[in-house]
């Protein structure tokens, strides 16, 4: 095996392969966004004390703004979606850092093998 001349094609096989990582992982915290609005919308949808009021173009923004962090977990365990989301959630940020762990330590392997203006992730 010839470590040093294999590494050039691994880095750049890593890249393509790493960059389709972050760009899945980024879709998959957009969609689990949609899916916690839904959950929201699910609770609050026509109870909602803002439900009858117009809110301009964010009608369809479940946000919470006036919502605690308590009160918005407390309605999400309220329904099988919500309890779902919450589960996902923390598995999805637990990935999340994960990948900012990875992202610290291959620049710092690298930086090791001294490819650190070469090379950014």
């Amino acid at each position: 095996i010839k470590f040093k001349g294999d590494i050039p094609s691994v880095l750049r096989a890593d890249k393509i392969y790493w960059d389709q990582v972050e760009n899945d992982l980024e879709e998959v915290e957009n969609q689990l966004e949609n899916v916690r609005k839904i959950a929201l919308h699910e609770v609050y949808g026509k109870k909602h004390p803002l439900a009858g009021k117009k809110k301009g173009k964010d009608d369809d923004d479940m946000s919470q703004e006036s919502m605690t962090l308590e009160a918005e977990v407390e309605a999400l365990r309220s329904t099988k979606i919500g309890l779902f989301t919450l589960d996902a959630i923390k598995r999805v940020s637990s990935l999340r850092e994960n990948v900012e762990r990875t992202k610290k330590k291959f620049s710092k392997l690298l930086e090791y093998f001294g490819e650190e203006d070469k090379k950014k992730m």
